[in-house]
Formats: C-alpha cells, structure tokens, sequence
C-alpha cells in the first residue's frame, strides 16, 4: 500500500500538465487541452494497466489468501464434506471510523467452481459459445447435445439461422407476418421442400438419433459423476456434490422431455406449418 500510494503522487510528466499519477488515471479528457488530450489518453491508459498489475491484483492476492481464504462460513453445516469445503466467497470491510467500505470477492475461484459444476449441464444444452475444459466431461466436441439436434434439423428444414438456440428467435423474426398464420406461411415458403411426408422421417430420424445420445452420455455421467475432480489453487479440491448431481440430472430429463415433446409434434404433423410448431413453438409464440 505504501509503495502504491508513492506511485500515486508520483509527478506524471505528460503533456507538461502537472499531475501526479493519481490525477492522470482519473482525468477527465475533456478538461485537457485538445493538443495534448491523445498523449494523455494514451498515458491514462498505460498507469491503469500498470496500477492494476503492479499493484491492485497483488493487494488483492493478498487479502485473498491471509484473509477471505481462511475464513469459514459460519452457517455451514458441521458435517460437510471436505470437497464441499470451498470457504466463502466475499467478505466486506467496513472503516469504523469513516464507514467506508470495500468487497474482496474470491471471483477467480468461484468461477471456476461454477463453471466446473455447469460443465456436463454445458454439454447436455447450452446457450454460450465455447465451454472450459474440465474432467467432469462427456467427452464431447464442439457442440452440445442438444445444439447438434438443431443444427442437423436446421439442414432438414434448409433455414441456417435454426441451427443455433440463440439465433432462432432472430430468425424467425425476419418471416414475421401479419398474423401468425402468415408468419407460418412465410417460414414453411423458405423450407428445403414443402414435402410433409420427406420432413417428417428426416426429422424424426434426426430427434431420435440425440435421444439415444442423450441415454448414452446420461450412462456415462451416471458410472463417472463421483469420479470428477477439481484442483484449486488454493491446494483444495472440490467435487461434485449431491445437490449438483440432482441438478444435472434435471437437465438430462428436461432436455429428453423436450426432445420427445419435440418428436410428438413433428410425428403428428399433417402440414409444414404443424412442423414449424412442433420445432420452434415457443418462439413463434413471442412473435405475435
């Protein structure tokens, strides 16, 4: 702190303005003469980096471990599991004197925690580009289980934009109609064929092949879950609880429910139009 407050009232010698270090990082632009104003941008930019490498993270680190790291949450359960024993997260500082306060969160731990417990939920169905790698896994590539089931029913029906979760409101938006019977209309027109008995096998081939992907990555998670493990830096290791069990379970059976529910529609289509229903039913729904 002492080193960092010193850095701060260092005299800055850009643009011959007279600030400290301090005055330049909180500098507003405007109140800086225009000839000078890109030199102490760029300036400004440069101590912000420096302050928070040099000295910000390392004051940080240093709370985390002699402080927030040590601590124990004081309603947790006097049995937990040691792998359940991941401490607290943040911790709040309060000046008695002044009543001023500041936060030290544990985020880089507790991210990571985070994202290791979402890790199979991630792989079952997931609306985010790109998942860590963990060894709580179903040893998938690319895609999730169910982003894959899109994408191949997006090259049956021939609309690309299907083929993401996150892009199939925004692409059915572009065939919004009158009403939603035009809406329908204009989205069964842009189909690969308007053949209901060709749509109906290929899609249908394609619900139950992620279904039987599905009941295999749900038997590998099932023989491997209380295997997985996750080394913190903080030398404790955590892994999957009962409650996280349960919860990605949850996922396993409402992503199988949606792709029967998913099947049934598309099974019981007379028309293009009940297809369309049967795939993208709830975002048609908030087009209208």
């Amino acid at each position: 702190m002492a080193k960092f407050k010193k850095w701060l009232a260092t005299q800055n010698p850009v643009g011959n303005l007279n600030l400290t270090n301090g005055n330049l990082i909180t500098v507003s632009l405007v109140s800086v003469p225009k000839e000078v104003r890109e030199q102490v941008k760029i300036e400004r930019e440069k101590l912000i980096t420096d302050a928070s490498k040099q000295f910000k993270l390392p004051i940080k680190e240093k709370f985390l471990d002699e402080v927030l790291r040590v601590l124990k949450p004081a309603l947790r359960d006097v049995s937990v599991e040691p792998h359940e024993n991941i401490g607290v997260e943040g911790v709040v500082f309060l000046n008695p004197k002044t009543l001023e306060q500041f936060k030290i969160v544990d985020k880089d731990i507790f991210t990571i925690i985070n994202q290791f417990n979402y890790a199979i939920r991630n792989e079952i169905k997931s609306t985010a580009r790109g998942r860590p790698k963990f060894e709580a896994t179903l040893g998938r590539e690319g895609l999730d289980i169910f982003g894959q089931l899109l994408k191949r029913i997006a090259d049956v029906v021939g609309i690309e934009g299907l083929g993401e979760y996150v892009t199939i409101a925004r692409t059915l938006h572009k065939y919004v109609g009158a009403t939603p019977t035009d809406t329908l209309n204009n989205i069964t027109k842009a189909f690969a064929t308007s053949k209901v008995n060709t749509l109906k096998p290929a899609i249908a081939s394609v619900i139950n092949e992620s279904l039987v992907e599905l009941t295999s990555a749900l038997e590998k998670y099932n023989s491997e879950w209380q295997t997985y493990n996750l080394p913190l830096k903080t030398g404790k290791n955590v892994r999957y609880t009962d409650e996280i069990h349960h919860r990605t379970l949850m996922v396993f059976a409402e992503a199988r429910e949606e792709m029967k529910e998913m099947l049934k529609g598309v099974q019981k289509a007379k028309t293009p139009a009940d297809i369309a229903v049967a795939l993208y039913g709830k975002q048609l729904k908030s087009l209208h």
